[in-house]
């Protein structure tokens, strides 16, 4: 889509399909070399096209919630100051309360003149009718896989507002749609189970809690036989205290062990003192966090 926005692709094919020849025209795009790029978004899929313009020689930046790892872009923390800077601006977002209609007027008067804007992430990302407004205003060409109230079926009849808006280019919501991508999909699908099946562990875990109701942790260092862990659980059991986590790691050897619970609420002195009476239990640390 970037390639296409400056080389006016689209326009040269309708052109040519009308039997109009426009060589001088179209020869005036800027190229990409050198150019600034701004990725809104850099998680796997905005990482990935960093990497992309980075090859084509592009000066990448970008603006993400957090700090900004594993590529080598500039990292922004204020749209204000980026979004001045870029010939080209690339959005890779989820939606959320906050980046739902994240671009409108305020945003798009930022940007320069003549810029290019590609979406292919979420349609509320932007407000439809500022970006109108900007194109008409400041001649920025935009790209959008995905718009307002897409068709939801693989096919028929499409009515936008964004038909008869010059330099607006827009593909069928298929970002992802090559047989490629499908295959990829697949046999990562395959690969999650199979670890999963194997090991326990979920890969790309994304609805786990990014806050939980623990407050408390316990920490028993233990000998690895049968029934010692039961007796630990038995005892925050018949306290009715919740175990929202927990994980036993076995050390070299197999002899010893380490179990680690998050706590709901505290454990008793009594009750630490029951897990410490117990054998096989070598040590116990219990805090709050």
């Amino acid at each position: 889509l970037m390639i296409s926005l400056d080389r006016r692709i689209p326009d040269n094919v309708i052109d040519f399909r009308n039997g109009k020849w426009n060589k001088a025209g179209y020869s005036k795009a800027e190229g990409l070399k050198g150019k600034t790029l701004g990725v809104i978004g850099v998680g796997n899929i905005g990482k990935e096209v960093a990497k992309r313009a980075l090859a084509f020689g592009m000066n990448v930046y970008g603006k993400d919630i957090s700090r900004i790892k594993g590529v080598a872009i500039k990292d922004f923390s204020e749209m204000d100051k980026l979004l001045p800077l870029c010939d080209i601006v690339t959005l890779h977002l989820p939606t959320t309360p906050q980046t739902k209609g994240l671009f409108n007027k305020e945003m798009f008067n930022y940007m320069k003149p003549n810029s290019l804007l590609i979406n292919t992430a979420r349609a509320d990302l932007i407000d439809e009718d500022a970006m109108i407004e900007t194109i008409k205003s400041k001649n920025i060409r935009v790209a959008l896989d995905v718009i307002r109230d897409e068709p939801e079926q693989k096919s028929g009849e499409i009515k936008s507002k964004l038909q008869s808006i010059p330099n607006v280019y827009v593909t069928h919501h298929i970002g992802a749609s090559t047989q490629q991508a499908q295959n990829a999909v697949a046999a990562e699908t395959v690969r999650i189970i199979k670890d999963f099946v194997m090991s326990g562990l979920i890969a790309h875990w994304v609805n786990r809690a990014k806050i939980s109701a623990t407050h408390y942790q316990l920490v028993v260092k233990h000998y690895d036989k049968p029934g010692v862990l039961a007796s630990i659980l038995n005892i925050i059991r018949e306290a009715k205290i919740n175990i929202e986590e927990i994980e036993n790691i076995i050390f070299e050897g197999g002899v010893v062990a380490c179990c680690t619970m998050k706590l709901r609420n505290p454990l008793s002195t009594e009750m630490l003192k029951g897990i410490k009476e117990n054998s096989n239990v070598l040590s116990v640390s219990h805090i709050a966090f």
